[in-house]
């Protein structure tokens, strides 16, 4: 299913949280394969029982010039879609842990919260702890 809080990708839940750290994407095929698609960003995750995560996630986006992303706040805005819609979610204010970037060993912690109202998610916040990796200047001549 494609799924978007402004970036649309695909989501594909994975039996585990296991799956979630073996799969490789090939970047030829999907780019064959998600052609016609409303996009070529892929999102994977599986329930996670580890470390009080309730979920294991991983996002590629190779037409972006995105190999791998250690943590996509846009992709786990459009996860509380999809959560909402899941069948015996319940109504009202809901509460989510996604571990991502792990197997980059860039391991992020994303808190994601929902109001869920007749099935959709109609208001959502996405959180979490940040780790400066990198640091610039512009210099203007």
């Amino acid at each position: 299913a494609f799924y978007s809080c402004g970036v649309p990708f695909l989501f594909a839940r994975l039996s585990d949280d296991r799956a979630v750290g073996r799969a490789r994407l090939d970047a030829v095929a999907a780019a064959r394969l998600l052609s016609e698609a409303p996009s070529s960003n892929v999102f994977l995750f599986a329930n996670s029982p580890v470390d009080g995560f309730d979920w294991h996630a991983r996002m590629f986006a190779p037409g972006l010039g995105v190999d791998e992303d250690p943590a996509t706040g846009s992709a786990a805005a459009a996860l509380a879609g999809w959560l909402a819609a899941q069948p015996g979610q319940r109504e009202g204010s809901a509460r989510w842990r996604i571990a991502q970037g792990v197997e980059m060993g860039r391991p992020s912690s994303i808190d994601l919260s929902a109001e869920i109202r007749d099935g959709e998610a109609v208001e959502v916040h996405v959180g979490g702890a940040s780790v400066l990796v990198a640091e610039g200047r512009f210099l203007h001549p």
